[in-house]
């Protein structure tokens, strides 16, 4: 019986071979998800880092964009301000040139009545 036992104990070299393969595929299946670990977590990191800078450069243009309406809005404001004086300038010298030429229309007036 003691044999037996010895050689119950002890594996034959094609299971023992196979126990190896077993051990090596059972370590690489483990590396595997080790590695896969590790990629899911940057991959969460990164997209984390993608959404602060997309949040952080949103907010920056949004400052930007509120600066330029402000300038924007001066810019206009001053325009339409030089327009109005404009406006009123050519109506004054539209006022001016009327009355110009109703004193040169009454002046051909007179000249042709001293004429007759």
């Amino acid at each position: 019986m003691p044999k037996n036992r010895q050689g119950n104990n002890k594996l034959g070299p094609a299971a023992e071979a196979s126990a190896n393969a077993n051990l090596a595929d059972d370590a690489d299946i483990n590396d595997q998800h080790v590695v896969l670990n590790a990629i899911a977590s940057l991959k969460q990191d990164l997209v984390t880092k993608i959404e602060e800078k997309a949040i952080a450069q949103s907010a920056e243009l949004k400052i930007q964009t509120t600066q330029i309406r402000t300038e924007l809005r001066s810019v206009v404001e001053q325009v339409n301000k030089r327009i109005e004086v404009t406006e009123g300038r050519v109506s004054e010298l539209e006022a001016e040139v009327s009355n110009h030429s109703d004193s040169i229309t009454c002046m051909t007036s007179d000249v042709t009545d001293m004429k007759k």
